[in-house]
């Protein structure tokens, strides 16, 4: 059945009439990405190695300051109105005041002066902190494992001056100290550098997370398993700790955060695992989370297979061969109720057999032990009987 034709709906605003061709679209597009929208950020290193892998961030070079240079021209020809460095600094040269951020020939400093002789009209930005020169990897002065708020933002507003001279065109503190916005501007202003920009970057703590999910993990006793622990929502370099003990036959691999092996004991296990971001500085860290679990071995129901033996008369051979599932083999077979019917024997293999010798019923248990240790038992009855002689 065909439908009828919809009514034309009567509106006044219908915003697809904006966005209906490729030149309209052009016309009303609120956002756009070029690169005046881009900053290059360049990692910086001492000496004379032109480029050297960040293993943290793969793909991302640290460089020379000359090597700098010619990222700088490069930016230029590209478009890209400005650059943002970072020091890479010796930690030959860090101590607990972070005193190389006051050198007015530390590594930024140089780089700064080398970048602005070769490309001077690229933009210069500089990060005003301290956890490069610390020897701590805080942003501020430490005492007592406290930060000092006032006394470093005192620091920070040198450091800003310094930079500045050399040839910074933005100060960019991301230190989080209170007041130091106020204070790096009065600074800048006292020392002729009215003209310098700052742009402050407010860099939030990290939000961590692991997987899987805190809870319980069923683990299958007597079988091979393995389980990762993946922390995720840092630099993605993470060593992990387990606190309490996890199932016997079971161990912990801190660097890959996995728990593998054989479960041999049935039962549950609680375990709590923190994974600690290894890359990650600054107030707050290290960065850690703490998840806990259960990991839940079931015990396993080992069955002694046939369930029935057959009857017999004295004075035959009598042989039948027990086996066990469900538990992890090889199997131990033993008599742990009862007695045999005479002139049998059962081998720790599950062999029964002998000549019967006896006649009567015989009621016993044979109980199977698996590799671990785990048991079940099976309950028989075997009618022996007597002969019919002619």
């Amino acid at each position: 059945m065909r439908r009828s034709a919809s009514p034309s709906l009567d509106l006044v605003r219908r915003p697809r009439r904006n966005r209906k061709a490729e030149w309209a679209r052009r016309l009303v597009r609120e956002n756009r990405v070029t690169t005046d929208d881009l900053i290059w950020p360049i990692f910086i290193n001492e000496g004379k190695v032109p480029r050297e892998p960040v293993s943290t961030m793969p793909g991302v070079e640290r460089v020379s300051v000359e090597e700098a240079v010619a990222v700088a021209r490069e930016a230029k020809e590209l478009g890209i109105p400005a650059l943002c460095l970072f020091p890479n600094t010796p930690p030959s040269l860090r101590d607990e005041m972070g005193s190389e951020a006051l050198n007015p020939d530390n590594l930024t400093c140089r780089a700064l002066r080398a970048i602005k002789a070769s490309a001077p009209d690229i933009g210069l930005i500089t990060d005003v902190a301290l956890d490069p020169y610390t020897s701590h990897g805080h942003d501020g002065i430490l005492e007592n494992g406290r930060i000092l708020n006032d006394e470093t933002v005192a620091i920070l507003a040198q450091q800003a001056v310094i930079q500045a001279g050399a040839g910074a065109d933005v100060i960019a503190p991301s230190d989080m100290m209170d007041g130091r916005v106020g204070a790096i501007r009065d600074a800048l202003d006292a020392n002729g550098f009215t003209g310098n920009q700052i742009h402050y970057m407010d860099i939030a703590l990290p939000t961590l997370a692991m997987t899987p999910a805190s809870g319980t993990l069923t683990t299958p006793y007597g079988a091979p398993y393995s389980q990762a622990f993946t922390a995720t929502g840092g630099s993605g370099s993470s060593i992990y700790t387990l606190t309490e003990t996890p199932p016997p036959g079971m161990s912990f691999d801190a660097g890959t955060g996995t728990i593998s092996g054989t479960p041999t004991v049935p039962g549950s296990y609680p375990i709590t695992i923190t994974a600690t971001d290894t890359v990650l500085t600054g107030a707050g860290a290290p960065f850690s989370i703490t998840q806990n679990y259960t990991i839940d071995v079931p015990a396993p129901t080992i069955t002694v297979a046939p369930e029935t033996l057959p009857n017999t008369t004295a004075g035959l051979v009598y042989s039948q061969t027990l086996a066990a599932t469900g538990g992890a083999s090889p199997y131990t077979f033993a008599v742990t109720a009862g007695s045999l019917p005479t002139g049998t024997s059962l081998t720790a293999a599950g062999a029964l057999s002998g000549t019967t010798t006896a006649s009567g019923t015989f009621n016993f248990s044979i109980t199977a032990t698996d590799a671990f240790g785990q048991t079940g038992t099976q309950a028989y009855t075997v009618v022996v009987a007597v002969p019919t002689l002619s």
